[in-house]
């Protein structure tokens, strides 16, 4: 399988490689929407990592993902970063610090629960731009 064409695919020479980064385009924008609205701080390292754990689980398309084989190594190779574990990290250490803006009565999510969640969103977002 193919992951992440996003990672490389920002030099569109050919016209099948324009299309691919017109897609990626529309979908790192509607990602950073999706981040900004949950009040997702962009200094966070985690932000990075949940930027692109998002497009990876677009790109799967579908529901039952480890992320610990499937997600956080492709972003620890990304960032030349040795273990998982500072994925992991930074991306609860950015939901944490969006709890603290936000007064929700809701507990804060799992790094799964809500990757799954804003992926599903951007996914949505996506199919409604196509549409309309």
């Amino acid at each position: 399988m193919n992951y992440g064409n996003y990672f490389f695919a920002f030099n569109p020479s050919a016209e099948n490689e324009k299309k691919m980064y017109e897609r990626n385009i529309r979908l790192l924008e509607t990602i950073y929407n999706v981040l900004n609205e949950y009040n997702i701080n962009v200094k966070c390292k985690g932000y990075t990592f949940m930027k692109d754990a998002i497009c990876i689980i677009t790109d799967l398309n579908r529901l039952d993902i480890c992320l610990e084989k499937e997600v956080y190594p492709l972003i620890a190779k990304k960032y030349a970063i040795t273990g998982t574990d500072t994925v992991e990290h930074g991306i609860r250490n950015a939901l944490k610090s969006a709890e603290f803006k936000t007064n929700l009565l809701m507990p804060r999510p799992t790094n799964k629960l809500f990757l799954l969640m804003a992926a599903q969103e951007v996914n949505a977002r996506l199919l409604k731009e196509l549409i309309v």
